[in-house]
């Protein structure tokens, strides 16, 4: 988990600093011509887009011994709303991985896929030519798809999560987007004898087209 939190760091690090410097060439051909002309260099926050995206999840149940395991996700949401103020749902599928100590001592290695929605709040926090940041915060109903022990596994979870996300301009008609959320879940997933939960991070990117 530690590794995904300081990869996804970089990665937002690097697309603040260089992007500025691909959008400013993009726009330097069109020097001397009518205002009115040159595009914008990154998509209005205004009217709903579509967020098809593809990222990593380090979710771990919280009696695991041994820390998350990496899985794929991927999916598509749709955001809608005012320029600063948006509401986004859609349909995300996420892999957990952890290993965990059941109720009888035996140790075993959980891997489940879950179906989410999420519904999430996102507020811009601040924006630039070419790029603009935002916070984002809600809950994910997950509807677990497959498991390697459906025993022990429920198949409903709500999950709270919270983090930020960046919005780059990649051409007239499309935006590059970014997020990175730490989810916590609320329902005992585990049967263990003790109270345990999935928590961990989902981090994501993908491109956004206004529609």
């Amino acid at each position: 988990m530690k590794k995904l939190v300081i990869a996804s760091s970089l990665l937002f690090t690097v697309l603040t600093a260089v992007e500025p410097i691909f959008a400013a060439d993009d726009t330097s051909s069109t020097r001397g011509t009518i205002a009115e002309e040159v595009g914008p260099t990154r998509l209005s926050d205004l009217g709903m887009h579509l967020n098809p995206q593809m990222g990593v999840s380090s979710i771990e149940n919280s009696a695991s011994n041994g820390g998350a395991h990496s899985k794929f996700t991927g999916g598509a949401t749709v955001e809608f709303g005012q320029e600063v103020r948006k509401l986004e749902t859609g349909l995300i599928v996420m892999q957990t991985g952890s290993d965990i100590t059941l109720r009888s001592g035996k140790q075993a290695e959980l891997n489940n896929t879950f179906l989410t929605i999420p519904m999430m709040a996102k507020l811009r926090v601040f924006s630039l030519p070419s790029q603009s940041w935002y916070a984002k915060f809600g809950f994910t109903t997950a509807f677990l798809m497959n498991s390697n022990d459906r025993a022990n596994s429920n198949a409903i979870d709500v999950l709270a999560g919270a983090g930020m996300g960046g919005r780059f301009g990649f051409t007239k008609k499309s935006d590059f987007v970014v997020e990175a959320t730490y989810n916590r879940g609320f329902m005992n997933v585990v049967p263990t004898g003790s109270t345990n939960f999935n928590q961990g991070f989902l981090v994501m990117a993908g491109l956004s087209f206004q529609i």
